[in-house]
């Protein structure tokens, strides 16, 4: 019953939170890759996420994690630029109840656990 339970909540947390809340990790020669992507999100949002994910990953040894290089990459449907993009789609929501335009941010973070 423990085990339905517990299984019900993270699905339902996963649901809410959507894919966009869990980041990846490669691992390199000379460290590790942490990378989160979000949709119609913040750069911060996905910098987060990197830096939770890198920071779980060196937990999993015991040590603690430091940056070595950040890279962020924004994209969207149309060559907006990034206010006009939020503009319209805060429009968009309180007019129509959903973004009109795509928001992808990436943010990669190399790092290494010490």
């Amino acid at each position: 019953m423990k085990k339905l339970a517990f299984s019900l909540i993270a699905t339902a947390t996963l649901g809410l939170a959507g894919c966009q809340s869990l980041g990846t990790v490669t691992p390199l020669q000379d460290g590790y890759i942490a990378e989160a992507t979000v949709e119609n999100g913040d750069t911060k949002e996905a910098k987060q996420i990197a830096l939770e994910t890198a920071a779980n990953q060196c937990k999993k040894y015991g040590k603690e994690f430091y940056v070595i290089e950040e890279s962020q990459e924004e994209s969207n449907d149309y060559d907006l630029d990034d206010n006009t993009t939020t503009l319209a789609n805060t429009a968009s929501s309180l007019l129509l109840g959903k973004s009109a335009f795509n928001q992808t941010r990436t943010v990669s973070l190399k790092f290494d656990c010490k």
